[in-house]
């Protein structure tokens, strides 16, 4: 998908999973670039995400922005909810995203990616929007279960929530409460 044009009407999703504000869920290959969504994005419970709900194997976003605001129960992201792979090699990559929307959960919740299974490749990413989660929050990214490589973000808000005052990539200490 290769758009440049915004996606301004409200999305609320009914299923368990995958809930993005352009697409539920991607799969081996897939690739969302130079997307734009300004509106509301909420989830039923989890996989919920600002552009992408959720993305495996050699997954690409890039050059995407969130402006809504987006709310599920966990794996909630401002950009993508969450990332798994199957295939090895096939890494999920986002790359140079901005979201200034909130973001709003349970846990596993983050500014540009909610959560991962696996390897993920995060960069030159930006978040502005708040964070508010009951657990495992994060300014660019909330808990990876793997190998994560994430270079050049920026997060620019508190991060509010975190259990035991632990964040993940993109935000430190001091942000967290």
């Amino acid at each position: 998908i290769d758009l440049s044009s915004a996606k301004d009407t409200p999305v609320t999703c009914t299923s368990d999973a995958g809930c993005g504000g352009l697409v539920g869920g991607a799969y081996f290959l897939a690739k969302l670039s130079r997307t734009w969504v300004d509106s509301p994005v909420t989830g039923n419970n989890y996989d919920t995400g600002g552009v992408l709900g959720f993305a495996n194997d050699g997954v690409r976003v890039e050059d995407s922005y969130f402006s809504g605001d987006v709310e599920g129960e966990s794996h909630v992201g401002g950009v993508v909810g969450h990332t798994a792979i199957e295939y090895e090699g096939f890494y999920p990559i986002i790359q140079r995203v901005y979201n200034s929307g909130s973001v709003m959960g349970e846990a596993e919740v983050a500014g540009i990616l909610g959560s991962g299974v696996g390897y993920v490749v995060l960069t030159d990413s930006f978040n502005a929007g708040p964070i508010d989660a009951a657990e495992y929050a994060g300014g660019v990214s909330g808990p990876i279960a793997g190998e994560a490589y994430l270079f050049n973000n920026v997060v620019d808000v508190g991060v509010s929530g975190a259990m035991g005052g632990s964040c993940y990539a993109g935000a430190s200490e001091e942000t967290c409460t």
